[in-house]
């Protein structure tokens, strides 16, 4: 189709314009479509344009408002400068045809003069072919780029942590004072057990240069090494802001450029809090209760946990703990009280440095008890895999027979299939306890995570509720109580309480 049959004298046209990056322009592309109009007598009416926005990106106000406008008819062609600003994915481009063409609008890019529209399918096709190439190409040069980067010790280009700032003229990381004392704060309420959400809300509103906190950003800051030193990538899927890679596919450096705030253990302890939370190893629910006792307080006669009960909604009684098997109903204010007290006096009779002392010895009795158990692994894989010889001889022997014998052969095969099942979940069972062991020598045993542990304990006349709940489960072992109120009490130290 000639184009003086689209773009006649006239004609309302619009223009849609995109660019990737702060440093292009749009200059080119709009220079280029209103030459093209004045060429043929047309009138650009409105401009949709996508300045800094990658064709990745799926929100693309522009093109949106474009699509939009096109099913009200305000124009009748749409000038593009070239196919690659509207997308680089062949079924985008297939989408976006399928729409203009139901809507009987025509698509002409001005840097060639051709129609984008369905015409020559074979055309369309390689022309979407060769744009996704170039995006994948660009792709992988800018990974190799940034790869190279990294292995360099040189900045990426990325943008730099709240916190800190780049320099691009000296090439030095400046801290942000104002900004960092508040990453510190995040830090701290983190390893005392508070969401992302929680923390996002105890933030000074608009303290996130201007803007308010959410949960994404507290998020941000926990899960980045570069708090403790260390630059990476890899970290976050391509496909989403939100979503993790798996950490085996991470790069983790050290940069000395980075002023840190934490140690690389402190961070990893964070870590570790964050994955537990996401397997539901930690519930954070567990520690918002109004029953400080909840899962705690067991009957002495039958040894049910009690559970609470709020009576106070019928305009009479209390709360209360019961024991639907014994029948025991106790006041939870007086019984929390009392726990309280027998906690505070224990906290007396023993201070920090003898909680510490029973939490590192705690700690280490685990590590000797694991590994104990690795190397019991690491024996029975060695055993096997003796055994898994022995079965690949008979098989080979029994191979080497002229007539042979084909039970036989279907049972050691099967034998040996279950060997080697057998070698390969041990495998995986040694590397986790090879983990745990590391984890708690590296980073349980660390100081700054250790006296993390005890923290809590810290002005104790201004615990406040969650925390009392967070203590109780942190201290208590084993709490029951009779028929009468009688508290029995044992504390999770090997102190003599």
């Amino acid at each position: 189709m000639n184009l003086d049959k689209i773009l006649f004298p006239g004609a309302k046209v619009a223009f849609y314009g995109r660019h990737s990056t702060d440093k292009q322009n749009m200059e080119t592309q709009l220079q280029s479509a209103y030459n093209l109009a004045e060429k043929y007598n047309c009138e650009v009416v409105e401009e949709y344009l996508d300045p800094a926005i990658s064709s990745r990106n799926k929100n693309r106000e522009g093109l949106e408002r474009l699509i939009k406008d096109a099913h009200f008819k305000k124009f009748e062609s749409i000038i593009i400068y070239d196919h690659g600003r509207l997308a680089r994915m062949p079924e985008e481009h297939d989408t976006f045809r399928m729409v203009m063409s139901a809507l009987g609008i025509h698509v002409v890019e001005s840097r060639t003069e051709t129609l984008y529209n369905y015409g020559d399918v074979v055309i369309s096709a390689i022309k979407d072919g060769i744009a996704k190439y170039e995006l994948d190409k660009l792709r992988i040069n800018t990974k190799n780029a940034i790869e190279t980067l990294f292995n360099n010790g040189c900045w990426t280009g990325a943008k730099t942590p709240f916190g800190y700032e780049y320099n691009k003229i000296k090439e030095v990381i400046n801290t942000i004072s104002h900004e960092l004392s508040l990453v510190k704060s995040i830090f701290s309420l983190y390893k005392k057990g508070e969401g992302f959400y929680s923390i996002a809300k105890k933030m000074p509103k608009g303290s996130y240069r201007g803007k308010d906190w959410d949960k994404y950003k507290v998020k941000h800051i926990i899960l980045n090494p570069f708090y403790a030193g260390y630059n990476s990538i890899r970290r976050w899927d391509l496909s989403s802001s939100r979503k993790l890679n798996p950490r085996e596919e991470w790069k983790m450096k050290k940069d000395e450029k980075i002023d840190a705030i934490i140690s690389l253990e402190e961070w990893e302890y964070c870590w570790d809090l964050y994955t537990k939370k996401k397997a539901k190893e930690i519930t954070p629910r567990k520690y918002y209760t109004s029953f400080l006792l909840k899962d705690i307080l067991s009957c002495k006669h039958c040894g049910s946990f009690l559970k609470g009960k709020d009576q106070r909604s019928k305009g009479y009684g209390s709360r209360i703990y019961r024991c639907l098997s014994c029948n025991i109903r106790i006041n939870s204010e007086l019984l929390e009280e009392k726990v309280k007290e027998l906690v505070k006096d224990f906290r007396k009779k023993n201070p920090n440095d003898k909680l510490l002392q029973s939490i590192v010895a705690d700690i280490q009795t685990e590590i000797s008890l694991h590994e104990d158990l690795l190397k019991s692994i690491q024996q029975d894989i060695n055993n096997n895999k003796i055994k898994l010889q022995k079965y690949d001889f008979r098989i080979n022997e029994e191979f080497k027979k002229e007539t042979h014998n084909n039970e036989l052969l279907k049972a050691l095969v099967l034998g040996k299939e279950d060997i080697a099942k057998k070698i390969q979940q041990m495998s995986e069972e040694e590397k986790r306890l090879t983990k745990k062991i590391k984890f708690s020598k590296e980073i349980s045993l660390y100081p700054e995570n250790l006296k993390h542990e005890i923290s809590i304990f810290e002005n104790e006349q201004k615990v406040a509720h969650q925390d009392f709940r967070k203590l109780f489960l942190f201290m208590i072992h084993e709490l029951r109580v009779n028929q009468v109120g009688e508290l029995e009490i044992t504390f999770n130290f090997n102190i003599a309480s």
